[in-house]
């Protein structure tokens, strides 16, 4: 097949089962490879050292929902650059799911009685992984 690089990756497009990834190139293409390695390297050293379960299942989360809206856009068609709604979700995934990581000493404290910044950033974790499961699944 001596078809040209755009005429295989359309051909792959046309094919593909799964929902359709955007080209990464510069800056976001530099930051989601840097992210994926990392994401693969704490994977495997979680098996080998000790990481508290907690810590390790929301930091895993924050990392895997960054890449998937780097990776994945918003709207099926569009394979465009990353967008300012997306560094946005980015940024909102950063806050929701950071904020347990920073305060993690009193947090696990304040399971019965959240306080007002624990309901937002769960709030605002459920509806980016709502996004990122539309964006990488569909509206199965």
């Amino acid at each position: 097949m001596n078809a040209a690089p755009d005429e295989r990756a359309d051909l792959i497009e046309a094919f593909e089962p799964e929902a359709p990834t955007r080209p990464l190139s510069g800056t976001a293409g530099t930051i989601a490879t840097v992210l994926s390695v990392a994401l693969s390297l704490y994977a495997l050293w979680w098996v080998v050292a000790i990481v508290q379960a907690q810590i390790y299942r929301v930091s895993f989360l924050l990392l895997a929902l960054v890449l998937s809206f780097l990776v994945y856009p918003a709207v099926k068609g569009s394979r465009g650059r990353v967008t300012i709604g997306d560094w946005l979700l980015i940024v909102c995934t950063i806050a929701g799911l950071g904020w347990p990581l920073v305060d993690f000493g009193q947090f696990v404290y304040r399971a019965a009685e959240p306080n007002l910044i624990d309901l937002i950033g769960g709030t605002v974790t459920i509806l980016v992984v709502l996004e990122a499961t539309r964006r990488t699944v569909g509206w199965i």
